[in-house]
């Protein structure tokens, strides 16, 4: 290589690097919506089997193109077929269990409310319970007061001959 080439500065190629990113994106792109357009025309036939529908010719045609496009084995269809049906039976199983569940959220409510109804009662019925205990306590006051009064003032509640002298002397007094 002569010198003159050996200095030159190779040709500008980082220019064409964004044309050729957009270009396999642009492909990329294509390939996919393609395969999608494929995996609909399949599940399209899957879903028919699944519900026990007959599959017009039409779209077993276009289910056996997107198959075959799709590189999917024979066996492949009716195992499709079995896990549509089983998610078609999850989801009744989730609706339902939605349907349950709302139904459930609104009972725990009415619960809930209940419960403190009850517990305002329990509250109110304990302190019941303590105001009529207490009265034992009231009744034991009282005999204390009366046998104050009885050792005060003896002559008001004893027949003369069970007074004492002291006693006499106390209410002469």
């Amino acid at each position: 290589m002569s010198p003159a080439v050996a200095k030159r500065k190779p040709a500008d190629t980082t220019a064409a690097i964004p044309e050729v990113a957009a270009a396999i994106q642009r492909q990329q792109d294509a390939d996919i919506a393609a395969m999608n357009k494929y995996l609909e025309a399949y599940r399209t036939a899957v879903a028919l089997a699944a519900r026990g529908e007959p599959i017009p010719a039409t779209v077993a045609d276009s289910a056996v193109v997107a198959a075959n496009a799709l590189r999917f084995k024979p066996a492949r269809f009716e195992a499709d077929v079995a896990a549509m049906r089983q998610a078609a039976a999850l989801d009744k199983q989730e609706a339902s269990l939605r349907a349950r569940t709302v139904a459930a959220k609104e009972e725990a409510v009415a619960i809930r409310d209940q419960l403190r109804e009850l517990e305002a009662l329990r509250r109110e019925l304990l302190a019941k319970q303590h105001r009529l205990n207490a009265t034992g306590f009231e009744m034991a006051g009282i005999s204390q007061e009366r046998q104050r009064l009885v050792i005060e003032a003896p002559h008001l509640f004893r027949n003369a001959g069970e007074l004492s002298d002291a006693q006499w002397n106390h209410a002469r007094a």
